[in-house]
């Protein structure tokens, strides 16, 4: 839009476009009215009661009376027997009851007019019905002053209508920028009755709600990368300023595997967010997948930790074949089957099972044992950086997690159009059940 093309607000568009339409309809209203009262006699009644005026004879020797029934009216003649002529040629009339009614065309202006005589005891009534252009002119007059007048109070109520009905609209626009200003918690909660407007404003809020929670979530995910982050870092400086203090005191045999830990640390986390990073973005390679296969490679890959941990894993079920990211896929069940082998006992179980349901999804079930939980932990248990224990245990031999693997899983899930579920079951541990759809997202 150019700077200087004038702005028309919705109002006076919409006060424009209703004057338009009524401008419009009227000129259509009065053009058909003049038409129809052109070629379509309008009547207009002029009743004058009398006696005739002049008696004159007829072709036939039968007496006749000539009348003149209306001074704008041509002069008719009246015999007592219902027959008529006219100055202006043959009349045509029709015996009915008495009476008869004689048109007459005047050839000046085509101006037609009908009389309708009757003769009791003697005297004589005459209708006028006639056409004239007068009345047409005048028509045309009054309806346009009455179109002028019409048009200058719809565009009056119109403004004022247009105006109440944008008012929340305006009322939105002043919240919208006060929330820009301030923080996202503010909501416009719009009163009313429920129609488009109301919809749009509770919309709105509900946008705001899910930008505000994702801001949230996504400053508390900075905090806790940040500090997860800085505690191998930390620990690494620890080392190298112990061993500069006093460079003979350790050897480098000593020095290596505990920075080489502390390193490794760091890039898990670093190679779990980027992997997070990913997941989130959606950023999907499509090919087929067996999920089945990539539960029995990871399962065996793990059983030999399953083993040195005390814990029993088994896996069985169907291939699972879906369209999906395969590498994602395979960090989804190598994070679910680590995570319920990690969070577990000594003498526990770990139980994965890959089902194709009728419907066309792929369910994976991942059950582990451990203590029971609450809905409340079973909730949080996709939370970024949240280190949900299932071992029944004392909290030192807490295991040594970075809290972003059910994370990545939802994010992969959420990636591919699934559904995640985690729930407790009542003996304890947990059970988390993911839904993949076959045609991929």
């Amino acid at each position: 839009m150019s700077a200087g093309r004038p702005r028309v607000t919705i109002r006076t568009r919409l006060t424009l476009t209703y004057g338009g339409l009524f401008a419009a309809a009227g000129a259509a209203m009065i053009g058909l009215l003049y038409v129809f009262m052109k070629y379509v006699p309008v009547y207009s009644e002029n009743l004058t009661t009398g006696r005739p005026d002049q008696r004159d004879g007829t072709p036939t020797g039968l007496p006749s009376i000539r009348m003149t029934p209306h001074p704008d009216s041509m002069s008719l003649t009246w015999s007592p027997d219902c027959e008529a002529s006219s100055p202006g040629g043959v009349a045509a009339f029709f015996d009915r009851v008495g009476a008869f009614f004689d048109r007459v065309t005047s050839p000046s202006d085509g101006t037609s007019s009908v009389a309708h005589c009757m003769s009791p005891s003697g005297g004589v009534t005459s209708l006028q019905v006639s056409t004239k252009a007068d009345f047409l002119e005048a028509l045309l007059v009054f309806s346009a002053m009455a179109l002028l007048i019409l048009l200058v109070m719809a565009v009056v109520l119109g403004w004022f209508v247009a105006g109440r009905m944008l008012a929340p609209l305006q009322r939105i626009t002043t919240a919208a920028r006060g929330i820009a200003g301030s923080t996202l918690h503010e909501r416009i909660a719009l009163a009313g009755p429920k129609d488009e407007i109301r919809e749009l404003a509770d919309t709105f809020d509900g946008m705001l709600e899910r930008l505000h929670k994702a801001f949230q979530a996504q400053n508390r995910f900075a905090a806790n990368a940040s500090h997860e982050l800085r505690t191998p870092l930390a620990g690494m400086r620890t080392v190298l300023q112990v061993a500069l203090a006093a460079p003979h005191a350790y050897r480098l045999e000593d020095l290596g595997p505990k920075l080489l830990t502390l390193n490794r640390r760091s890039t898990e986390i670093t190679e779990a967010l980027l992997t997070l990073a990913r997941a989130d973005h959606g950023a999907v390679v499509e090919e087929d997948v067996r999920l089945g296969v990539l539960v029995q490679e990871m399962c065996a890959q793990t059983k030999a930790q399953a083993e040195r941990a005390g814990v029993t894993l088994t896996a069985s079920g169907d291939q699972g074949r879906l369209r999906g990211d395969r590498v994602l896929l395979r960090q989804l069940v190598v994070n679910l089957v680590d995570n319920a082998v990690r969070h577990n006992h000594r003498g526990g179980s770990v139980t994965v099972r890959v089902d194709e349901r009728p419907d066309g999804d792929v369910r994976l079930v991942v059950r582990n044992t451990g203590r029971k939980l609450s809905r409340t932990e079973a909730d949080r248990a996709f939370e970024p950086f949240h280190r949900l224990d299932t071992r029944q245990a004392s909290r030192s031999d807490r295991p040594s997690g970075h809290g972003l693997g059910l994370a990545i899983v939802e994010s992969i899930v959420r990636a591919h159009g699934g559904t995640l579920r985690a729930e407790p079951p009542r003996d304890g541990g947990l059970e988390i059940t993911v839904t993949l759809p076959t045609a991929g997202p």
